[in-house]
């Protein structure tokens, strides 16, 4: 038994890298919301080691940050003092990471499991969805958040419409005639 939850996740976080670096495929259960719409909480993810020339812009990288692991999009790689780094940015958050040197990435994304569908990130089609992804991400996170206030508005003036014409009739002018 773990005397604490953080402990038991830096263990499953060191195997996680250790499985990757030998080589092997992984799957997890994915965990919160900065990747919705794309991977959903409760999604099955498989990461396989991925090696630096294969990396393409839009894939979806499991690199370790300052300690915690990530798996987010690639939008951008980019030359700092003559060195490359990646950047990536979760597609439900409005902000890219910090720049990270390719070092970092443990691996990345190629399949995804919901329900009963099987999601293939290494097909031709979602490579090059992926890509456009990565291309209008600022884009991606602004839209969303429309979509969302839209829903949130629509939703409370139907529960107020709903709750202040319930009680009368549309007949009700027409009684005793």
């Amino acid at each position: 038994m773990y005397e604490r939850d953080s402990e038991k996740e830096s263990l499953e976080m060191e195997l996680m890298r250790e499985t990757l670096e030998r080589g092997k495929k992984l799957r997890f259960r994915a965990l919160g919301g900065s990747m919705f719409p794309t991977i959903r909480g409760g999604d099955i993810i498989t990461l396989e080691p991925a090696e630096l020339g294969s990396i393409r812009l839009g894939d979806l990288l499991f690199f370790q940050n300052k300690g915690q692991f990530f798996l987010h999009r690639l939008i951008k790689k980019q030359q700092i003092n003559g060195d490359p780094f990646f950047v990536t940015r979760g597609d439900n958050l409005p902000l890219p990471d910090l720049p990270f040197k390719p070092s970092q990435v443990r691996g990345k994304a190629v399949m995804l499991e919901r329900g009963n569908r099987t999601i293939r990130f290494d097909s031709l089609f979602n490579r090059y969805f992926n890509r456009l992804m990565a291309i209008i991400s600022p884009l991606v996170y602004f839209f969303l958040r429309i979509a969302v206030k839209s829903f949130r508005i629509i939703s409370r003036l139907s529960l107020y419409f709903s709750s202040k014409f319930s009680s009368i009739s549309l007949f009700s002018r027409f009684k005793g005639v």
